[in-house]
């Protein structure tokens, strides 16, 4: 269980490429996403959403929220992957040793990821969801004056992404393993897929996560489930699907392919 610095700085610098590239590729749909979540009415298609945001803030309106994703890339990858490798040595460390193809320790230690990350992946949302969903068309310096001014707390909705990224973080870890060494399937190909698969899964929680940040007060989970099938049904639970499976595909295939190539790369600088 030795911890090689090595490794962890790389995971640091080639997770930050990665985070930031596929945050870059991914953040017009997720600013769809968001906006799709929150609406009033259900009734309101991804054509019309788009055609509002230009309207609103032109073409940027897209990359609305996307410092807070951006500034926490590199702390987040390193998290994730950091936490992903620790998690199986865990695995073997404490319950028994495994072999390359016993994808059980990658599903406990993909959920193990998903329940540290929750540290990072939480305030990085709560002001990226503030940040799309505010009414004033002013960019600079809204995400120092919201830390500055407490409007919205770091940790709103913890409960609610640990929902979400927990199991999905188990799945995604174990697509994309089981895709690449079992299957052959090239980096690029097995990110996309993992993602868009653990993605699809995620969607209604994150529907619950999203409209819990989302809430100018305090709004308990239990209450907001509540609320979306009193309004919309079951329909209510995957507002916003289509953007977020449009989204994940790309998002991870680049994140993941960036991630190893910066691997292959600092292996043989090093």
């Amino acid at each position: 269980m030795g911890l090689d610095l090595k490794e962890v700085a790389t995971d640091i610098v080639v997770g930050a490429l990665g985070g930031a590239a596929g945050n870059v590729v991914g953040q017009p749909f997720d600013v769809i996403k968001t906006r799709m979540q929150v609406q009033a009415s259900p009734a309101r298609s991804l054509v019309a959403h788009c055609k509002e945001l230009v309207a609103e803030y032109g073409v940027l309106g897209f990359f609305r929220g996307l410092t807070p994703p951006l500034a926490g890339a590199a702390f987040y990858q390193a998290t994730c992957f950091a936490s992903y490798n620790a998690g199986l040595r865990l695995y073997e460390w404490g319950w028994r040793a495994a072999s390359d193809e016993d994808m059980s320790k990658v599903v406990a230690a993909g959920v193990f990821s998903g329940v540290v990350t929750v540290l990072v992946t939480t305030p990085m949302e709560v002001f990226k969801i503030a940040l799309q969903v505010k009414q004033t068309k002013s960019r600079s310096g809204d995400f120092v004056a919201m830390l500055r001014s407490g409007a919205v707390h770091p940790y709103k909705g913890c409960l609610a992404v640990l929902a979400r990224d927990a199991p999905t973080t188990g799945f995604y870890f174990y697509v994309y393993e089981k895709l690449t060494r079992q299957y052959g399937f090239d980096e690029f190909t097995a990110g996309g897929a993992a993602g868009a698969g653990a993605w699809t899964l995620a969607i209604p929680a994150d529907v619950v996560k999203t409209k819990v940040q989302a809430s100018p007060a305090h709004l308990p989970v239990g209450e907001c489930v509540r609320g979306i099938y009193a309004a919309r049904g079951w329909r209510g639970f995957f507002a916003g699907g289509l953007p977020i499976v449009l989204r994940a595909f790309p998002v991870n295939a680049v994140a993941f392919k960036v991630y190893h190539d910066g691997k292959r790369m600092s292996a043989e600088c090093w």
